[in-house]
């Protein structure tokens, strides 16, 4: 017997090490016989580089480091041609882009990591269960507040 069709991508057709067929692994009433392809592949890892943690910038220190970069920059008050002005869009933006840079902490981010949360909502937590706790050990008294 031989295979009907092979099918290979022509962008790893290089990377083909052996291609053969199993026939002693034909099912049962089939004409259909396994076909096993051996390729060489490199899986490169990649790494996410760490973002901008923005809940932990002191904003303070990021206004005052913004408004030093724009003063640097002395942006014209008004632009007379479209030129002027995407010239003037960029250099915003990499002023932007550099005060992020230098000023917000960066994280990564873990697969773990819940975006919404914040360290607010971790107080509130902790407040919410001392409080659950308060109440359980006081669930008989019917003059209790919490209860």
């Amino acid at each position: 017997m031989r295979p009907d069709n092979v099918f290979i991508s022509s962008s790893i057709v290089g990377h083909l090490v052996r291609c053969g067929t199993l026939p002693d692994k034909r099912p049962a009433r089939s004409d259909h016989i396994p076909i096993i392809m051996e390729l060489d592949l490199e899986v490169n890892e990649w790494a996410e580089p760490p973002c901008p943690s923005f809940r932990l910038a002191d904003w303070k220190a990021v206004r005052e480091t913004l408004m030093a970069k724009l003063t640097a920059l002395g942006l014209a008050q008004e632009t007379r041609t479209h030129s002027e002005f995407y010239e003037q869009v960029r250099m915003l933006t990499q002023a932007i882009s550099e005060v992020i840079d230098v000023s917000i902490p960066k994280g990564g981010m873990l697969p773990h990591k819940k975006r919404w949360w914040s360290p607010t909502l971790t107080t509130k937590r902790a407040e919410v269960r001392r409080l659950m706790r308060r109440a359980y050990k006081r669930r008989s008294d019917p003059e209790d507040p919490i209860t």
